[in-house]
This record gives structure tokens, C-alpha cells and sequence, in this order.
């Protein structure tokens, strides 16, 4: 990152450096002060944001108090140093080995147990694409995409499948409310909640 005293404020600009210090270069009246490590621009920090374009911003310090603090992303969302800290530590969540591996024990079952009634892997898996295209296996039966050999096929395949995204979507139930748990505790220490 790249540290910027402007008039009224004193930031760190993100981004890809090499393109982010081409961009502080360019502006009119910069200088580089080696013993403090940032650059000095000769502007408010509104114009600042206008000249840069697209670059996320940290807000050090600021005239203006209410801005001190602040992270601006490159889509000009402005968040408070609380909020962004939190946001990060929520992005940087990793569910649990053991919790993941019984979910992904869940998502194998579930497909075994479509694979089962199919007959084999690369039917279910031909169907299962024709669902996704589709939005579901009668979708592609009605598009003509998919042809079973009687009406009983038919529902026992369509009931199968929809069997097979019931437990997909159950699958993951543990790992969704872990992750729920471990925001709520980030905002609450936050002081967000």
C-alpha cells in the first residue's frame, strides 16, 4: 500500500501497487518524503478520490473526524475502521476440516444414492446437467431434451432427483450455521450486532 498525505487527510491507497504509484505520479504537485516513506499531494481528499479513479482507500487520519478510520473500496463503499475490520475477518473465515468433511460425506452420499437409482455415474451425471441447464428434470423432458423409457421412470427419476438436491441443500446445514455463529461472535465483538 501506498501512503498519501493529502491537505486534509492522510491515507493509504490499495490496489495493484505498480498501477496504484503510476496513478500518484501522474498527479500534479506530488512529492516523495524518503524519511516519512509517503507521498505528499497538494489536494483535499474528495479531489483526491475524484483524480485517482477506482482505488481502495484507507482513511489514517483525517481533518474531519467522522472520516478518520474509514475504508473506501474501488466501488466507493465507505466503511468505518470497525465495520472493515470485522468485513475482513468474516471474508477470511474457513469452515472446520472435521465439519467440512462431514459435509462433503453428506454431498457424496446424497449423489450415491441419486447414482443408485440412475443405474450409473455417467447417466446421473448427463442428467444432473440437463437439470442444471434446465432448471429441472421435467424442464428438460418438457424441452425434449430428456426421453425415459415409461411414466414410472419418469417420476421415479424427476422424485430422485429432487430427492438428491433436498439432501444437497441439507448438506451444508452444519457448515451454514457455524459460519452464522462465527459472523455474529465478529460483530459482537465489533460492537456491530
Amino acid at each position: 500500500m501506498i501512503t498519501i498525505k493529502l491537505n486534509d487527510a492522510t491515507i493509504r491507497l490499495g490496489g495493484q501497487f505498480q498501477g496504484a504509484l503510476a496513478r500518484v505520479k501522474a498527479l500534479p504537485g506530488r512529492a516523495w518524503q524518503a524519511d516519512a516513506k509517503q507521498w505528499v499531494v497538494p489536494m483535499r481528499l474528495s479531489d483526491f478520490r475524484q483524480s485517482i479513479g477506482a482505488l481502495p482507500i484507507d482513511v489514517l487520519s483525517a481533518a474531519n473526524a467522522a472520516l478518520s478510520g474509514q475504508h473506501i473500496t474501488s466501488y466507493g463503499n465507505r466503511y468505518s475502521n470497525a465495520e472493515w475490520q470485522a468485513k475482513r475477518a468474516i471474508d477470511a473465515l474457513r469452515i472446520p476440516a472435521e465439519i467440512a468433511a462431514r459435509c462433503d460425506a453428506r454431498h457424496q452420499a446424497a449423489w450415491a444414492a441419486f447414482v443408485a437409482v440412475v443405474g450409473d455415474e455417467r447417466t446421473a451425471q448427463r442428467l444432473d446437467g440437463m437439470a442444471r441447464h434446465y432448471g429441472s428434470l421435467e424442464e428438460a423432458a418438457e424441452a425434449g431434451r430428456i426421453q425415459f423409457r415409461s411414466a414410472a421412470r419418469r417420476a421415479e427419476l424427476i422424485a430422485a432427483y429432487d430427492a438428491l438436491c433436498e439432501a444437497e441443500c441439507r448438506a451444508d446445514d452444519e457448515a451454514t450455521a457455524w459460519r452464522e455463529a462465527e459472523e455474529m461472535c465478529i460483530l459482537r465483538a465489533a460492537g456491530l450486532d
